[in-house]
């Protein structure tokens, strides 16, 4: 089946989650599938990665990047760096001074801007990068695609069913 690299991402993306997905459990062909596409998505997935590395100095600059979000926000809160990704980042982008005083946003602002400039080449060589990984994502290859029948599906627990059955249009075949 000739699908977008990308497409069978998504399709990873959302086998990965499977078990959580279904409100009963997945037997039979439809398991086979999602394991079949799950490993096969998984390895596209590696390979997308792997064809348009960062530099080395990306870690780094990273690294450095956190290591300010965490002073400034330790700053801020008391264990702000064993805070939840969600919670860091709700204190880090609010603009109530109640919650990220005036000043240590300006502090926080101004370190990353620093770090920026002294990174410049880096970010734009980045930059570059993650455009090939779009366009190595949106490319379209031959895939083969365990396929199901609609029947075969059992029922979606969440309220996301539409996004779900959008994932797995390509492994549906009509009853």
């Amino acid at each position: 089946m000739k699908l977008s690299r990308r497409k069978v991402i998504d399709l990873g993306f959302v086998l990965i989650q499977a078990e959580k997905l279904f409100k009963t459990p997945m037997v039979g062909k439809f398991c086979y599938a999602v394991m079949k596409n799950r490993e096969m998505a998984k390895e596209e997935y590696k390979l997308s990665i792997e064809a348009n590395p960062y530099p080395p100095q990306w870690e780094e600059y990273e690294n450095k990047r956190i290591a300010i979000l965490n002073e400034v926000g330790e700053s801020v809160v008391s264990g702000f760096s064993k805070l939840p990704n969600q919670e860091r980042d709700r204190i880090l982008n609010s603009q109530d001074p109640n919650v990220m005083p005036v000043d240590k946003r300006e502090l926080l602002i101004s370190r990353i801007n620093e770090l920026r400039d002294q990174n410049k080449e880096l970010l734009d060589e980045v930059t570059a990068i993650d455009q090939r990984r779009e366009e190595f994502l949106d490319e379209e290859d031959d895939f083969i695609i365990k396929t199901v029948k609609l029947s075969e599906i059992p029922e979606i627990v969440n309220g996301n069913g539409i996004q779900i059955m959008a994932a797995l249009d390509p492994m549906i075949i009509e009853d």
